[in-house]
């Protein structure tokens, strides 16, 4: 099977970015599966109608619900710990060591390509570290895509949500360690990695979309596009859950106009751009100079 993993950070449009590239009923969105048996436990709602539990392709494939979480919590940690995830010897002692978590993750693949006949998959999880569960899968073929946004908007993204000095310190130092792992990942992958702008996805969807299914080998439908600036996107065969951008979830728009969010460039914000531009550091400058 093929997964497309889609990291970086939140609030960079990854949601939609699925959304996008799910359209075709060969590809499957997975949503941010690294979250699934928390949500699943939990009895978050499904995009399809139903909650998870009840859910048609997920209802009675997810198993061991909080036990799962905690070994994705026990892998997280390790992999984070991880120097080289390019080292394969400790890459080979790291899937022994969670085993359990990976043979989780593999079952739930299976069981959602024997329900639907999918083989392409699309994750937006964004974390590096389940993108590595993924490489570390038998018979999977993982295409990386590096969904970065400039971290002034991602930490005054974020900032609306929490109103705290200290989590914008957080997000803008999680924005470059991601971005740092990522970069020293690269290597690894080859022509399997693809570095994409939210800003030029937003500015030139048609192009962006068209690029990445040429990388990649997805699928993607001729009618995804109306116009250059606005996409038809269908739900019948989504089934996404929380905590994917709550907004689109609620709304499940079928007409989408796609544009640059930019209002994190109000003057207002602009202690927010000098603490986003120290705490990112080198990593920050070398994608965004300016």
């Amino acid at each position: 099977m093929k997964i497309i993993a889609i990291s970086g950070s939140g609030r960079s449009g990854s949601t939609l970015l699925s959304l996008l590239l799910s359209q075709d009923a060969r590809v499957f969105n997975l949503g941010q599966l690294r979250h699934l048996w928390r949500s699943y436990e939990q009895q978050e709602p499904c995009s399809c109608g139903e909650s998870l539990p009840t859910c048609p392709v997920y209802g009675d494939i997810v198993a061991n619900g909080n036990s799962m979480h905690a070994l994705g919590k026990a892998f997280f940690k390790d992999a984070s710990g991880m120097p080289d995830w390019r080292d394969q010897n400790a890459c080979t002692r790291l899937a022994g060591q969670h085993a359990d978590y990976l043979a989780g993750i593999a079952a739930v693949l299976q069981s959602v390509t024997k329900k639907t006949q999918v083989t392409h998959f699309v994750d937006s999880s964004k974390a590096p570290e389940i993108a590595l569960a993924f490489s570390l899968l038998p018979d999977v073929e993982l295409y990386l895509l590096n969904l970065v946004r400039d971290p002034r908007a991602v930490v005054c993204s974020w900032y609306k949500r929490k109103e705290s000095y200290s989590a914008a310190v957080r997000n803008a130092r999680d924005w470059a360690a991601r971005q740092q792992r990522l970069e020293d990942w690269k290597p690894a992958f080859g022509t399997r990695f693809y570095t994409l702008r939210y800003e030029d996805l937003a500015d030139r969807p048609v192009d962006a979309i068209e690029s990445i299914a040429e990388w990649s080998g997805l699928p993607v439908p001729d009618t995804l596009f109306e116009t250059a600036d606005r996409a038809h996107i269908g739900w019948s065969n989504q089934h996404l859950y929380p905590p994917a951008n709550e907004r689109v979830l609620q709304e499940k728009q079928s007409d989408v106009q796609i544009a640059v969010a930019d209002s994190w460039r109000d003057p207002a914000n602009r202690w927010l751009h000098r603490l986003t531009r120290f705490f990112s550091g080198a990593v920050g400058r070398r994608y965004y100079p300016n």
